[in-house]
């Protein structure tokens, strides 16, 4: 037994060490490939003037009011003399901590909002691969799923829509409604539940298209249960009616045999060749 726990170490590590090398290198090449140059290292912000600004200033509004600094949360200043609006749009109550952790940390308003939009992309990197990972794929495989979901060409031509880079929560419940309709577990279903209402808190309409993938994805299955049920039951009528069939040519025959019209056909043979010799034989 300790010869068996002495191999087995070494297998585990190596394992570790390339699942972590292979994710570290997979994002590697989006860091220095897309969000460095997108960033001017730090010296630039992503998108226009228009939902840059938009994001900009609403979390800089959340991070007032998690200070203490602004009195109304779902009224903002900016948009006097209108009251209670923060609702009708993004309002990032999913992802404000982080960048108010950031500036609690002392960084500037410019520095803050890049560095909480790096984060949404390793976020997104992580849980794409650690769902990938559950569901038994290889470390490397994992690695190039999570890149293709970070860093896949329709994700990055909406750079200047910042909030839609908060998608995390996707792959988590989508993984955890699998789950919970595979195995029937309420505790799954609850987690589901929770990232996709962490996902309408990250970014609205993200969250109103997973509900509806949950929602696809619950009627799927229900339609695969159907279909297999029907399937199954064509099968268990088909096997009753051949072992039907079987067993009534079974009596038949055996009927059949024990009347004194029935010759076996080797019989048949044996008579039409005595038949033929005794022919002969009067004939000589």
């Amino acid at each position: 037994m300790a010869t068996q726990i002495e191999t087995s170490e070494p297998g585990n590590k190596r394992s570790r060490s390339l699942h972590m090398v292979s994710f570290i290198l997979s994002f590697s090449i989006g860091w220095f490939g897309y969000l460095m140059p997108v960033l001017g290292n730090f010296t630039m912000i992503p998108g226009d003037m228009g939902d840059a600004r938009f994001n900009s200033v609403v979390l800089e509004h959340g991070y007032q009011w998690l200070t203490g600094k602004t009195a109304q949360l779902w009224s903002p200043s900016f948009f006097y003399p209108y009251e209670r609006v923060l609702g009708l749009s993004d309002n990032h109550f999913g992802s404000v901590w982080i960048y108010s952790t950031l500036r609690g940390f002392g960084l500037p308003r410019e520095m803050a909002y890049s560095g909480w939009y790096v984060f949404g992309f390793l976020l997104n990197f992580i849980a794409c691969g650690w769902v990938l990972r559950q569901a038994k794929f290889s470390p490397l495989a994992s690695a190039l799923g999570a890149f293709v979901f970070t860093f896949a060409l329709p994700v990055l031509h909406q750079e200047g829509h910042a909030q839609l880079v908060y998608r995390f929560a996707i792959p988590m419940a989508c993984f955890c409604w699998y789950r919970a309709l595979v195995r029937r577990d309420l505790m799954s279903a609850a987690q589901a539940i929770f990232w996709c209402a962490l996902q309408f808190m990250c970014a609205v309409y993200l969250g109103v298209f997973l509900a509806y993938c949950l929602a696809a994805m619950l009627l799927a299955f229900l339609l695969i249960c159907q279909l297999h049920s029907y399937c199954t039951v064509l099968a268990v009528r088909y096997q009753f009616d051949n072992y039907g069939h079987n067993v009534q040519n079974f009596f038949r025959l055996n009927k059949l045999s024990r009347t004194p019209h029935f010759i076996p056909k080797t019989k048949l043979h044996q008579l039409h060749f005595r038949s033929e010799l005794a022919a002969s034989k009067e004939a000589l």
